[in-house]
This record gives structure tokens, C-alpha cells and sequence, in this order.
């Protein structure tokens, strides 16, 4: 697993570790160069017919820090732009990139590492979370990382293809669950609110739109997780949510844009409820903020 992002010696020497981590960053760093101008095809052709190791090399592979986690990802997210850009399976270039798509996001995204990891995140990647949240495991920086690169993927023009796939795999409802098991991690709610879900309600897949707004009944989790600013607060942690700002930002998102005319899924939301939070409680906020 190592011969595409390095590693670091099995030492406990921190100079090792050190050498190891700008190893890695620098490894991405080329990779990254290659996919975006096209050179090197041999060398792409061995990432894309090993994207299942690359991906589980990151998911499951040593920690090196965060800083070297971030540059993996990104070396996923530049893949994801190469098939994005080369995607056209009616050519046998095309059909090698789409036999990587499926291996990317059938196999890792929908049901195998990316996912597993989501729901349970590897125990090298977490850290000992302060006694004050009481929890057994931080959301982890991988996680969130990894929800940056999914968001991605809503922005892909072969969206169509793998629509359903998402959507079975229940990828998206695991992330949201992830946005309020932690109502304290900053990076997370950012990560899913104003990338994950502004992707999808942006994306050009009904189907994926749908279920964001309906299987997943994002206005009720808006709604039921939101506090208003008469709620009283007490010094313990749990007591209040640093969340309800990310909240505020969907809800007037949602509210000022065209969304809910779309895909007739006002049929299938609760309306009425929605409307009266947004002439109450939004509108109350909104003038102090």
C-alpha cells in the first residue's frame, strides 16, 4: 500500500515520523500534478486499476497526521476530476475510467471502506475525545475529510449513473446522523452543511435531491435540532449545540431559494410545520442576527 502515498519507517524516532509525513505530502503533491495535466498515462493507469487499494491505503493505512490525510484525500478528489473530465465509456480509455468509477463509488463510496469507515471510523484515525462530551471516539478528522471528498461527487456529470447507488447505500442519512452526534465539531458541520448538502440541493439528479429532502427529511432535522435563542444555557457542554448557526444558514438557504418548488417534493414535505418555523422561530433569529 505504500507505493502510492509512502509511509513513514516503523520507528518511534519523531524525525522518522517527520520524514515519513513530507514523504507522503510530497508524493500526493506529484500525483495530483500528473492527474491534472494528463502526463504520465502510465502512471495514472496504475492509480485508476488500483484506486481499491489507493482508497483503502488512506481509509486503513498509518496515521500520519492530519495535514497528510487532507493531502490524500485531495489526491482522491483530483482522480475524481480525471474520470470527470476522460469520462466517456464508449472508448476503451473510457471504459478503463468508468471500471475505476465503480470500483471509486460502488464499491468504496456505497458499501465497502469509505462507508465502513463513516460508520465507524478506524481506531488509528481517532483520538480520546475530553471527558466533558461524553463520548467513546472523536468524529475523527478522516471522517470529515471524507465527507468533503463524497461532497464531491455531486458535482460530477456521470452523477446519473450512480444515483442509485448512493441512495441505497445510505450514505447520505450516515452523515447527517455524523452532523448531530457531534454537535460540537465545528469542521464537521461546516463540511456537511454548506458543502455536502448545498451540492446535493444544487445537483442535477432528482433522485438524489429527493431523497435528501424526503427520505432524509432534512426540514424536520432542521426543525427538531434547532434552538431558539430563548433556550436557556448552563456551563455544561450539552446543554446548547454549536450547530444551530449551520442550521440557521440551511434554513434561510432553503427558504430564499427555488428549492422546494423543484421535483414536486413539496407534496411530500411537512409544509405547514415548515412554514410556521419560518414566520417563528427562523424570523425571530434572523433579526438579531
Amino acid at each position: 500500500r505504500k507505493q502510492f502515498f509512502g509511509g513513514s519507517e516503523d520507528s518511534s524516532d519523531s524525525m522518522v515520523t517527520a520524514r515519513g509525513q513530507q514523504r507522503s505530502v510530497n508524493t500526493v503533491h506529484v500525483y495530483q500534478g500528473l492527474l491534472f495535466r494528463g502526463w504520465d498515462s502510465a502512471t495514472i493507469s496504475g492509480l485508476l486499476n488500483n484506486i481499491g487499494s489507493v482508497v483503502d491505503n488512506i481509509v486503513e493505512g498509518e496515521w500520519l497526521g492530519i495535514e497528510v490525510t487532507e493531502s490524500r484525500v485531495k489526491a482522491l478528489i483530483a482522480i475524481l476530476k480525471y474520470i470527470n473530465k476522460h469520462w466517456n465509456p464508449n472508448t476503451p480509455k473510457g471504459k478503463s475510467v468508468k471500471e475505476a468509477a465503480d470500483v471509486l463509488i460502488k464499491n468504496k463510496i456505497c458499501g465497502g471502506t469509505i462507508l465502513n469507515a463513516l460508520r465507524t471510523p478506524p481506531s488509528q484515525a481517532v483520538l480520546t475525545p475530553l471527558k466533558i462530551f461524553k463520548r467513546n471516539v472523536t468524529v475523527s478528522a478522516l471522517r470529515v475529510q471524507l465527507i468533503h471528498f463524497f461532497s464531491f461527487v455531486m458535482l460530477v456529470r456521470f452523477l446519473d449513473t450512480y444515483a442509485q447507488d448512493i441512495i441505497a447505500s445510505g450514505i447520505i442519512k450516515t452523515i447527517l446522523d455524523l452532523f448531530f452526534a457531534y454537535p460540537h465539531n465545528f469542521f464537521l458541520h461546516e463540511t456537511v452543511s454548506k458543502t455536502m448538502i448545498m451540492n446535493i440541493l444544487k445537483c442535477k439528479n432528482d433522485a438524489l435531491f429527493t431523497h435528501l429532502l424526503v427520505d432524509c427529511d432534512l426540514l424536520t432535522l432542521i426543525m427538531d435540532n434547532f434552538q431558539p435563542i430563548s433556550k436557556q444555557r448552563s456551563k455544561d457542554p450539552l446543554s446548547f449545540v454549536s450547530y444551530n448557526g449551520h442550521l440557521v444558514f440551511l434554513a434561510n438557504t432553503i427558504k430564499d431559494g427555488n428549492y422546494l418548488n423543484r421535483a414536486n417534493v413539496k407534496s411530500k414535505l411537512p409544509m405547514s410545520r415548515w412554514n410556521s418555523f419560518v414566520s417563528g422561530e427562523l424570523r425571530t433569529i434572523n433579526s438579531v442576527m
